[in-house]
């Protein structure tokens, strides 16, 4: 038989082992679970990084793709804008030429019904008119002529005709003129 104390020591001796055991396993269950969590906060920052990366590339992806659009659009626009400004010069220029021809003829026909309504007796005045009348198609021609060099395109594709005189305040009043209204 043993004594009280070795029994009384082999006591003391299961207790501290179970207390150290009991302190291993508390520890090693708190090292684990935090083992996890810190792999699930790993895995959500991982997860997190990526969706992060992923969405920066795509916003790039789409704003790169938006400027080449943009780009092209914007040329295929100034190409379609051109086009229609030098067709719609031409359409301004034919129009021009036509309607000094129409207001050059007009002027022609006008002397000339002038010309064939004078009285055959007096051919001094009769000339006189025919110059003053001459002078005046003249006149209309250049003033025509100078429209169509003075023409500049506007924003609107419009030509400038500002450079003209008034016709009212250049046309001049001649002897002729005065001498049949006494």
């Amino acid at each position: 038989m043993k004594n009280r104390y070795q029994i009384q020591r082999k006591k003391r001796r299961l207790k501290a082992i179970r207390t150290m055991l009991g302190l291993v396993l508390i520890c090693t269950v708190l090292g684990s679970s935090i083992g996890i969590v810190s792999a699930e906060q790993d895995i959500g920052s991982i997860l997190s990084n990526w969706f992060d990366k992923k969405s920066e590339e795509s916003i790039s992806e789409i704003d790169e793709a938006i400027s080449k659009e943009r780009k092209a659009q914007t040329e295929r626009l100034k190409k379609e804008l051109n086009t229609n400004i030098e067709n719609a010069n031409k359409q301004l220029e034919i129009y021009a030429e036509a309607e000094a021809e129409k207001a050059v003829s007009e002027l022609e026909q006008y002397a000339d019904s002038l010309l064939a309504d004078l009285n055959g007796d007096h051919t001094s005045a009769e000339n006189e008119v025919a110059a003053e009348l001459a002078g005046i198609v003249q006149d209309a021609k250049n003033r025509m002529a100078e429209v169509k060099r003075h023409r500049k395109p506007t924003n609107s594709g419009e030509k400038d005709v500002s450079g003209m005189p008034d016709t009212d305040d250049s046309v001049e009043k001649t002897p002729a003129k005065e001498n049949e209204t006494e």
